[in-house]
């Protein structure tokens, strides 16, 4: 498990931590944004501090691999901590996992 704080993105200063050796996607679901975080040298580093979008698509844009981060076991997946989750009898209507 890794443990550090991030340097840069919307979590700049937080402490995080991973289960995954080369970082961390962080998905904002709802807003539709996404951030990766790689861990270097003890700290997880955003990729920029500017949100990508989180979409359906078959591949990503060049220098872009937040699909590739959420598929493969290298990156931990990490709901943004702002985003929380629906009332109970929302849910109860079928909207679970939206």
């Amino acid at each position: 498990m890794n443990e550090g704080v991030c340097v840069g993105g919307p979590l700049a200063g937080q402490t995080i931590a991973s289960r995954f050796p080369q970082g961390v996607l962080l998905v904002d679901r709802p807003a539709g944004h996404c951030w990766l975080y790689d861990w270097r040298d003890g700290q997880f580093v955003a990729r920029t501090d500017e949100p990508m979008p989180v979409q359906d698509g078959p591949a990503d844009g060049p220098g872009d691999s937040r699909y590739r981060a959420a598929a493969e076991p290298h990156y931990d997946v990490l709901a943004a901590p702002w985003v929380t989750s629906k009332p109970d009898e929302e849910v109860a209507d079928g909207d679970a996992g939206q």
